[in-house]
Formats: C-alpha cells, sequence, structure tokens
C-alpha cells in the first residue's frame, strides 16, 4: 500500500514538469502594403516530450479555416513536429517542420532558429 502511494505522488509531482499534452491556437492576418490578404484560423493539440532533459521534442494536429479576401473559406489540416535543444545555460537551438493541407495543396515549412538569453 504504502509503495502505490508513494508511485502515485511521485507521478503526480513530477509528471506535469516532464512532459505533457497542450492546446494552442492562433489567428493570423496577412496582406501586401495596404491590401487585405487572408486570414487564417487553426486549434491545435499537441504533446511536449520531457521538458527537463537537453532536447525536447514536440508533435502538434489540429485544424482549421483559411479564408482568403474575395474568396471562399477552406478547411485546413495542420501536423507540426520539432524540437528544442539547450546547448548551453544562456543558448537555445530550435527547429520545427510543419505541414498544412488546404486547396488540394501540402503548404510546408521547416524553421531554424536559436536564442541567447543574457
Amino acid at each position: 500500500m504504502k509503495s502505490i502511494i508513494a508511485a502515485s505522488a511521485l507521478l503526480a509531482s513530477g509528471s506535469a514538469a516532464l512532459a505533457g499534452p497542450y492546446v494552442r491556437g492562433e489567428v493570423e492576418f496577412r496582406g501586401i502594403d495596404n491590401d487585405y490578404g487572408s486570414t487564417k484560423t487553426q486549434a491545435r493539440v499537441g504533446y511536449e516530450y520531457d521538458k527537463s532533459s537537453k532536447v525536447a521534442p514536440y508533435v502538434e494536429i489540429g485544424g482549421g479555416v483559411i479564408a482568403p479576401d474575395r474568396e471562399s473559406s477552406q478547411g485546413l489540416f495542420a501536423v507540426e513536429t520539432g524540437l528544442k535543444v539547450n546547448l548551453t545555460d544562456k543558448l537555445t537551438a530550435k527547429a520545427s517542420a510543419e505541414n498544412l493541407r488546404y486547396d488540394d495543396s501540402n503548404r510546408w515549412k521547416v524553421k531554424l532558429g536559436a536564442k541567447y538569453a543574457f
């Protein structure tokens, strides 16, 4: 019985700090100069693995709507995966790959970045 209580306490206290599911939403407005182009609205569910380690991968899946100016709105399907690497106490690197499926096309992007904290 004591081992069950101890294991439950360990899981309850440590698991939230190590990894977990999340929900993310965003609205993006696009245009060129003064001309409005489109609005993209998305909602995603994701899972981030072991945030306490040097390397923290994540995966997301979701959907949304893209509404181009003067055109019909379309549904979209989104998948993204990536990771964050703590190179030092002050330097972090990030990499991600995303695919948006709408208008019978796969629109993909890959992002690489770094952040230095002073």
